[in-house]
């Protein structure tokens, strides 16, 4: 029977290496790449204090994108659907990080002493690197569609159904927790004692390896490809729109306007993706040195640390950054939030209508100012005085 308050024994493969730990037990040409106690305190700092607002944040605007989806059809089934799962891994995903970094984590069970805080600590890291890589993917899903609607669009119109995505998301789902099961056994290698600390490090090395290729580098690399194709092919259809001299109808120029919006706001969406990921690749390539054990050890992991807050704060901000986007390039989505906060805020409808009021009055008295400025009342009068002269002129000759 397990004994949870049991203290554990780790390998260290997962955080940082034992002859890293502090200045005192470190070689002499590496102990100044030891993070010092300061340093140590200003990335706790900068984590629990930034990534916890961007992971309020975060978490606030998934709620209110999932409450819209919910109550709202904004676009096509197949990318409806799709949002609705964006929002919802990013709700997990920040919700997971907000919790394993709160402070009473931070400050004492972030280490796994125990064997019931290093089990608890191990589901929701499993969590949040499972809900990562399921939300990068449904970003990549997400390009795919974009591809087809501009690329080919008689086949997204004709023949792209919601089923295709259920198969899809169903394939990916499992694709992502086939890719994640490196990290489990990882985890649970790097407890199970010291004889397995050797495939303990294998195994975190095959994470490491799937994690830079599966969770960065492929879907940047398709992200970029499907990006410069929907940008050429829209440069394209624009030159061939102006070259045509007939004219849209009302009705339809507004339907491809506000389509046009919605597909706009999520090639923001997938650019963003791009560049917050960024930071990936070298905490990637990092983070394969240190595990391969070629240079030295604290030099590499001093730099990785520096790379992973970044990573950190870039997977926060790609978490977060959606309803911000939705609300700048999307009118629809920015109009239903707008009338269903009024709605459930009545001060705030009050408010939107005593600015309104506000503002016609001073439209009203700038337009007063305007008829009664001096300039203007003199020129009245002048043309009222000349014409009353050339009524009597007029009268006093007949």
């Amino acid at each position: 029977m397990l004994a949870f308050d049991q203290v554990v024994v780790v390998c260290g493969h997962l955080g940082v290496p034992p002859q890293c730990a502090s200045r005192t037990v470190a070689e002499d040409h590496e102990r100044a790449f030891v993070a010092t106690s300061a340093q140590k305190r200003v990335r706790q700092v900068i984590i629990l204090y930034v990534g916890s607002t961007i992971s309020a944040v975060g978490i606030l605007g998934s709620l209110i994108c999932l409450f819209i989806f919910f109550r709202h059809r904004l676009a096509v089934p197949t990318t409806h659907y799709l949002l609705v799962a964006s929002s919802l891994t990013d709700l997990l995903y920040l919700t997971l990080e907000a919790v394993i970094h709160h402070p009473p984590f931070i400050v004492g069970n972030r280490n796994g002493t125990y064997l019931g805080s290093y089990i608890f600590l191990g589901v929701l890291r499993s969590g949040i690197n499972l809900s990562q890589i399921l939300r990068n993917w449904i970003i990549v899903c997400l390009g795919f569609e974009r591809y087809l609607l501009v690329c080919h669009p008689v086949y997204f119109r004709t023949q792209w159904r919601l089923k295709h995505i259920h198969i899809l998301m169903t394939a990916l789902v499992t694709f992502c927790v086939t890719i994640r099961a490196s990290y489990v056994l990882a985890y649970i290698f790097d407890v199970w004692g010291p004889e397995w600390c050797g495939v303990s490090g294998i195994v975190t090395s095959l994470h490491t390896i799937c994690d830079v290729i599966f969770v960065a580098l492929i879907p940047l690399l398709l992200l970029a490809y499907l990006s410069a194709a929907i940008i050429m092919e829209s440069n394209r259809l624009q030159e061939w729109r102006a070259k045509m001299t007939s004219k849209l109808a009302t009705k339809h120029a507004k339907d491809k306007n506000v389509n046009r919006r919605a597909h706009q706001a999520i090639m923001v969406m997938l650019i963003c993706f791009t560049l917050f990921t960024g930071a990936f690749i070298p905490n990637g390539a990092l983070r394969l040195l240190k595990y391969s054990g070629v240079g030295p050890v604290c030099k590499i992991n001093f730099y990785r640390q520096i790379t992973a807050a970044l990573v950190f704060l870039g997977d926060l901000l790609n978490s977060s950054m959606n309803f911000f986007i939705y609300m700048v390039y999307w009118a629809r989505f920015r109009h239903i939030v707008i009338t269903t906060l009024n709605t459930c805020f009545p001060c705030l409808r009050r408010l939107a209508v005593e600015r309104g009021r506000q503002h016609c009055c001073e439209r009203n008295d700038v337009y007063f100012l305007q008829r009664s400025s001096p300039i203007r009342m003199s020129v009245n009068s002048l043309l009222s005085k000349s014409a009353a002269g050339e009524h009597r002129t007029g009268v006093w000759q007949g």
